[in-house]
């Protein structure tokens, strides 16, 4: 990989998720360094570009009661709404984050429907039969 050696005039315009070396930008994706190029010469008035960290995306919520809103990651506030949303393998570590997620939300409302939400490539038939039994287990829809 190649090392980007532009100090200062790089360090306005770098996605913070890029981490920092002695006054170095690390080197970055071909797609960001091509996008920060193209608008410093495009705008010399837009030098402070605003770029979303990679990671889960964070929303705001307010919490009943308070005043301001937190930022929260947005499975965590899909949780609030009993949406529970499967989007890697299943193996055993993520059936059983599921499975006391699918718990928790059963004890706190059994009226209340749980909504499931299923986008992955398969895994663990184990695990999977793990979640379809906790799913027969409790009393919510």
């Amino acid at each position: 990989m190649e090392r980007a050696n532009v100090k200062c005039r790089m360090c306005k315009i770098a996605p913070s998720f890029v981490p920092r070396e002695n006054s170095v930008v690390a080197p970055m994706p071909k797609s960001v360094r091509s996008l920060a190029r193209s608008n410093v010469r495009s705008s010399s008035s837009r030098n402070d570009i605003k770029m979303m960290p990679i990671g889960v995306p964070k929303v705001a919520y307010r919490v009943p009661g308070s005043q301001s809103a937190d930022w929260v990651d947005i499975y965590n506030r899909l949780y609030r709404e009993r949406i529970i949303f499967i989007g890697s393998e299943i193996d055993d570590e993520l059936a059983n984050q599921i499975i006391g997620v699918m718990l928790y939300l059963d004890s706190e409302d059994q009226d209340k429907p749980i909504y499931l939400y299923i986008n992955c490539p398969g895994g663990s038939v184990i695990s999977g039969l793990a979640i379809y039994d906790c799913m027969q287990h409790i009393k919510s829809e």
